[in-house]
Formats: structure tokens, sequence, C-alpha cells
């Protein structure tokens, strides 16, 4: 059975050859004695692809996996595909860079349709993305927002002894997980400037004070005031 079915791989090699999947490899390996083995061997030699950069004819294993062609594999060998990605890098990342940009929609619903159809699964990579990219998103949000980097924050901080500018307490306020909250960034609501780094209750009443533009001598005369009513 087996030899027969060797005969017709061998007489139409010419004509589908290039099309043979590696699970007729598998199925003839998985069987176990000399004879067969002998003639998964036979097969596997069969299965050739020329490249087309190099123009040499390879054994498939040459080649890297590629789901889109007919035959599963490259079109370039392994050596020249690794040339080709060296020398066309920049390129490569321009021309991908223009297909996202003129796929936004398309790209959009099929990632939508992802999330849909394993909505755990996507919840658990961003929860990895997250973990693993603590600084850059931190980074990311202090220069959206206030307009300096992680690291000038940290300096600032450092330069504060890590404890509100106002109170002299470090942040008492936690996240949800437990893990304790950074030091809110204070900045004029007007200009935008930044001004130090407070803590959560110190930054939320100088949030309140400012935006009802309330002077902060009138704060200082409320709580003298009442300090000398109660001696």
């Amino acid at each position: 059975m087996l030899l027969e079915r060797l005969e017709r791989i061998w007489e139409g090699r010419e004509r589908h050859v290039r099309h043979t999947s590696y699970g007729r490899i598998r199925k003839l390996e998985s069987r176990g004695n000399d004879l067969e083995n002998s003639i998964s061997l036979i097969v596997m030699s069969v299965l050739t692809k020329t490249c087309v950069s190099c123009k040499i004819e390879k054994e498939f294993v040459c080649f890297w996996n590629n789901k889109r062609n007919k035959d599963g594999k490259e079109n370039r060998c392994v050596d020249c595909t690794r040339t080709f990605l060296s020398t066309k890098k920049e390129s490569l990342k321009e021309s991908q860079r223009k297909w996202r940009e003129k796929n936004k929609e398309r790209l959009r619903l099929e990632h939508q349709a992802r999330r849909a159809k394993d909505p755990e699964r996507d919840k658990a990579i961003k929860q990895k993305y997250r973990e693993a990219n603590k600084d850059k998103r931190t980074n990311y949000e202090l220069v959206k927002k206030y307009g300096i980097t992680l690291e000038e924050y940290n300096q600032m901080s450092a330069a504060q002894n890590n404890v509100c500018d106002i109170c002299k307490e470090p942040e008492t306020r936690r996240h949800q997980n437990g893990t304790l909250c950074r030091l809110a960034v204070d900045h004029d609501h007007f200009t935008g400037k930044v001004r130090g780094l407070l803590c959560w209750r110190c930054n939320s009443a100088m949030g309140s004070f400012e935006e009802r533009n309330v002077p902060i001598l009138n704060i200082e005369e409320y709580l003298e005031k009442h300090r000398t009513e109660s001696e």
C-alpha cells in the first residue's frame, strides 16, 4: 500500500510536488518501521523548491513557513530572506506603515472581531502588556497630560524626598490592587505649567480652590479667625 502510494507521488512529482504538505510526511513517519521511515526520507527528498532570489533548488526545510502560499513556504530561502530583510528593513517599515494607514478601518474591524470572539484572552493580553510596559505607559501619560517625561518626574520626586511639596508627607492613597499611588503632578490650570508633586489630598484641595479662583489669603484668614476664637 505504501509502495503504491510512493509510486504515485514519484510519478506525479513534476505536477504537484510543490503543493505537497508536510502532513503526508508526518503520517508516514508516525507509523514507525524501517521500510516506512525510508519511504518518508525519499518523499522528503522529493519536496524541493527553487528560491526566487538565488535561483537554487533547495529542500523545503530551507524555507520559512508562509500559509498564504499554496505550498505553505516562503518564495525566498532562509538565507536570502535574512539578507533581504536586513537590507530592506526601513523601506519595509515604511510600506507597512502606509498599508496600516490605508487600511485603518479594516484593521479596526478585525481587532473588534478578535476581541468579541474571545474577550477573556483579550483581557489577559492587555493585562500582560500593562505589567510588562508599566514605565512606558506611565511615560506616555505624563508626556500627554503634563509635557514631562518619567525621568523628569522621578527627578522632581527625588528633589522633594518623595513627599508632598505642601504637607511634607508621603502619599498614602492606594490603587484597587493595593499598590501605592504616585504623587500627583500639580500644574497651573490656566497656563498648564507644572509646579510640583503633591499628595492626592493637597492636589484635590489646590485644584478645587484654583478652579473657583479662591485666594489663598482668604483661607489663611478663615483658619486664623477660628483658631483665635477657639482659644
